[in-house]
């Protein structure tokens, strides 16, 4: 398990994007006391699925400008 700053450090984020995320329901993430913790595979499915989209897009458009 990480930490959701772990996890933020890990794909790249700020802390309150993926806080933000969490709200949204887009990342699914447990409370443990007082700290928010998610799952190596969540943040590997919510990379694939969120951040992975983001690239390509970004290349698309870089593409397109050539």
């Amino acid at each position: 398990m990480l930490t959701l700053a772990q996890a933020a450090e890990r794909l790249g984020v700020t802390h309150a994007t993926l806080r933000s995320q969490v709200g949204k329901g887009k990342l699914r993430a447990h409370m443990v006391g007082k700290t928010w913790t998610v799952s190596e595979r969540e943040v590997e499915r919510y990379r694939a699925e969120s951040l992975g989209r983001v690239g390509r897009h970004a290349t698309a458009r870089s593409d397109a400008s050539s």
